[in-house]
């Protein structure tokens, strides 16, 4: 029915009629609507497809009825399942996918019948197109309909029309303790509440376990379903069974260990008549104990294990290996169980302190050959030296690289890092700092990659080295006060040159050479400031009081001259010279 049109003359009308994949609209025949067809139209958009139209006309009655006949079909499904089983360590894992192609009426849930051992040890993942879905595990049944006693509905949001994959994923235990054979194993699986396709079954057994499908409701499909460790194995089945019987037996291998060291920090404690070392280790491992080797010098029973920061008891055999129980730590972030099913790598910090009696040299060499962890792998490492403030250290160990700034407020070297950042870059316990001692220490800092740095400096004395440089220095002004060729341009840019390239080479022996110099100066200045004070005195000791009533004369040139030849000549000479005027002159 149309409304009625207010109009004192309605020309004629035309209709057009769009059907649908579920819903055909046909007029019914035999009608006296009057409407006369006029053919199939052009494609029409309907929605977001462009479908088929038959159009109408009117020519007298354009508000009478149309009388039409509506078929609507109902909703097909089409589902393909396809489950995975993957053996990972001590469980299983399951994984099935529901393809589904919807036509006609749209779906607004999916219904899934749940298995005997549903539901399993931990929650199962639920995705719908990858992205996550809720899922409602129904276990009431109604009296009616025992097949809705278990089952999993899945709320789809909109009402769906097309194609869409449903994934349900979940673990189930490797062995049965109930099973009929030892290493026979039943695992439930998810069904559509509707008949559904073929289904394929999937078996990608691991390194730890061997998988086989005993079960004749699964066909085989290809050779190498034949052989239960070649890799993945498909099976197919056209009942679409709820179960499959797998036969499961764990393969025994040699356990295969890893140890990484994280982060090495290797202290050196040096006062004058003992020594502090201390080795601390970030690693992660899977091992329930590890191996350290401790050299024969380093053996001293004042040493300290600490494994997690608590103290704990170490057996140590006759080549020095100590051996440590670890706690179970906690599981590494980046570390998963791998493809073989090897235990998850634990983190722990390994700490120990050796003290011991030692005789501080103020020239040789400075070494510490420290405890190392076997079989294992250092990422980096550092190397922290604490001394008196009056040796020094030439230069870095081999393979290693210095880790120092300058201090504006103290005018001297100092480490990046202090012992306290050190000891939280490494995991360590806290213990008092150079800094807390007070002064008279000196640190230096050293880092490496790898395990291949040899820790060995030259240690050289303060006092010493300060006053070679300084004799040095004044050897240098001496060649060039006295030597010309020293003062040749190229002889400066040539030492200018020298100096730099040592000054990057041995910043230490540079800040003792920038002292020397200053000392250098001082001397200097001194000096001549006491060749000033020698000239001025003797410049006193030329100046002659004149006689009383005599007026002062300054002796110029022809005076001089004058009075050596009185000096030459006879007595009367001589006085007639003395009367003779001087007029002009002045005699001092």
């Amino acid at each position: 029915d149309f409304p009625e049109i207010a109009a004192d003359e309605v020309g004629p009308a035309r209709l057009t009629v769009t059907s649908d994949d579920n819903v055909v609209v046909a007029p019914v025949a035999g009608s006296d609507s009057g409407w006369q067809s006029l053919g199939v139209a052009a494609g029409v958009n309907n929605g977001s497809a462009k479908r088929a139209a038959a159009q109408y006309e009117q020519a007298d009655r354009a508000t009478a009825p149309f009388a039409c006949q509506v078929e609507t079909h109902p909703q097909e499904l089409h589902i393909d399942v396809s489950t995975s089983i993957q053996g990972e360590a001590e469980t299983l894992q399951v994984t099935q996918r529901f393809d589904y192609d919807v036509r006609f009426e749209p779906l607004r849930s999916v219904a899934l019948v749940l298995p005997a051992d549903w539901p399993p040890s931990e929650s199962p993942r639920t995705t719908l197109d990858g992205e996550p879905v809720g899922a409602e595990s129904i276990y009431e049944a109604a009296q009616d309909d025992p097949a809705a006693a278990r089952q999993l509905n899945i709320l789809l949001g909109d009402p769906t029309l097309g194609k869409f994959s449903l994934e349900v994923a979940w673990r189930v235990p490797a062995t049965a303790p109930a099973a009929a054979e030892a290493n026979s194993r039943r695992i439930g699986l998810l069904t559509p509440m509707v008949d559904a396709g073929a289904a394929s079954l999937t078996i990608s057994p691991d390194a730890s376990h061997a998988l086989e499908v005993a079960d004749d409701q699964w066909t085989p499909d290809g050779e190498a379903a034949a052989q239960p460790t070649a890799g993945r194995l498909r099976f197919t089945s056209k009942l679409n069974p709820s179960s499959v019987m797998l036969r499961v037996q764990r393969l025994t291998r040699e356990p295969s260990y890893t140890t990484l060291v994280d982060r090495a920090w290797w202290q050196s404690w040096f006062s004058e008549h003992a020594r502090q070392d201390r080795a601390v280790y970030a690693l992660r491992t899977n091992r329930p104990s590890i191996i350290v080797d401790v050299p024969p010098a380093a053996m001293t029973d004042d040493m300290v294990v600490l494994v997690d920061g608590a103290p704990t008891n170490a057996t140590v055999d006759g080549d020095g290996a100590m051996h440590l129980d670890l706690p179970h730590g906690n599981a590494a972030s980046d570390a998963n169980a791998n493809d073989a099913g090897e235990a998850l790598l634990h983190r722990h910090v390994v700490e120990l302190w050796l003290r011991r009696s030692y005789s501080l040299s103020r020239w040789g060499g400075l070494r510490w050959e420290p405890p190392r962890i076997r079989d294992a792998w250092i990422d980096q490492s550092m190397w922290h030296v604490v001394l008196p403030s009056d040796v020094w250290v030439a230069g870095a160990p081999p393979g290693m690289h210095t880790e120092m700034t300058w201090d504006a407020q103290r005018l001297q070297r100092r480490p990046r890092l202090g012992q306290t950042q050190l000891e939280s870059w490494a995991g360590a316990s806290a213990q008092a700092s150079p800094d807390d001692r007070g002064a008279g220490t000196g640190e230096l800092l050293f880092s490496s990659v790898g395990d291949g740095a040899q820790l060995e400096v030259a240690a050289v004395g303060a006092s010493a080295t300060l006053l070679v440089l300084t004799f040095a220095l004044l050897g240098v002004c001496v060649l060039v006060l006295y030597v010309p060729f020293a003062r040749q341009p190229i002889v400066w840019t040539t030492a200018a040159a020298v100096v730099v390239y040592l000054a990057f080479r041995w910043p230490t022996i540079a800040a003792a050479g920038a002292g020397a110099l200053a000392l250098v100066l001082a001397t200097l200045v001194v000096a001549g400031l006491v060749e000033h004070a020698l000239r001025r005195s003797r410049g006193g000791r030329q100046r002659v009081a004149p006689r009383s009533g005599a007026s002062e004369v300054r002796r110029s040139p022809s005076t001089r001259a004058a009075a050596s030849a009185i000096l030459a000549s006879p007595p009367s000479t001589t006085a007639t010279a003395a009367a003779m005027p001087m007029s002009g002159s002045e005699v001092k």
